[in-house]
């Protein structure tokens, strides 16, 4: 037996798609070490130039569109659908300003945030549109940035307020003073590197990508066969794998918030 490390990577990752970016079993914590709760508030303002997906007979096609967020363990949750009528993509524009929020135990072994855009259908299955994938380290990492800020400049305070307390013959008073200059200095740069990165919070054009648009029913059967894998549905697998996808699906405005 020769062992596969590409192969377990790959199994590794589509395990960890399957329970929304999070890896199987629970995480073995110290005692010393407590579970705190946060929540994680994604906000979905609008997207624009979507698809058509809903094609009509008579009258317009469109798309009764709608995003899904989940996250680790959680029950995956939605915005409301909003149904936009038009043949044309530059029609489709829907307006959300809905906010998603997700409970999240930290720490967590989840990695992996995932929202998908879908049609919503009445009568026939809800289709799955576009996938993006956002990391939660780089999410932590971006929000960290603003409680670090605050945490500095607490910290130059007390030891400013310590120095303060001191006669002008205490023997530390020089030490405390240096002390104190030296934190109010991290303080300031902490804040300079905040301010140049984005805000927590801020809005954010986000790009979406899938399959192919209006292709056939017998060139979809043919593409499947090429993959080399009968019965695999190139549709859905790039609709759920952004980074292989070939077409643009539009983009969505979004912002989030721990």
């Amino acid at each position: 037996y020769v062992h596969d490390e590409k192969a377990d990577k790959k199994k590794e990752k589509e395990e960890e798609s399957k329970n929304n970016g999070a890896m199987t079993g629970m995480i073995m914590m110290p005692p010393a070490m407590k579970s705190e709760t946060m929540w994680l508030k994604m906000t979905v303002w609008k997207a624009e130039y979507l698809p058509v997906i809903d094609t009509a007979l008579l009258g317009e096609g469109g798309i009764d569109a709608f995003f899904q967020l989940a996250f680790g363990g959680a029950k995956p949750i939605s915005t409301k659908v909003v149904t936009k009528k038009s043949g044309k993509r530059a029609m489709l524009n829907p307006t959300f300003n809905y906010e998603l929020w997700v409970p999240v135990s930290v720490p967590t072994s989840a990695r992996t945030i995932k929202l998908q855009l879908k049609d919503f259908g009445s009568f026939v299955q809800t289709e799955l549109v576009s996938t993006i994938f956002f990391k939660w380290g780089d999410l932590m990492e971006t929000h960290g940035k603003g409680k670090k800020v605050k945490a500095l400049e607490k910290k130059a305070e007390e030891l400013r307020a310590k120095f303060n307390k001191l006669t002008k013959f205490a023997k530390t008073r020089e030490k405390d003073e240096a002390e104190a200059q030296d934190a109010e200095l991290k303080a300031r740069k902490a804040q300079e590197e905040f301010e140049l990165a984005p805000n927590e919070g801020a809005p954010f054009w986000q790009p979406m990508y899938g399959s192919t648009l209006n292709v056939s029913v017998g060139d979809a059967l043919i593409a499947s066969t090429r993959r080399g894998v009968t019965g695999v549905n190139y549709k859905t697998y790039y609709n759920e794998h952004p980074q292989a996808a070939t077409t643009y699906r539009g983009r969505v405005l979004l912002s989030t918030k721990l």
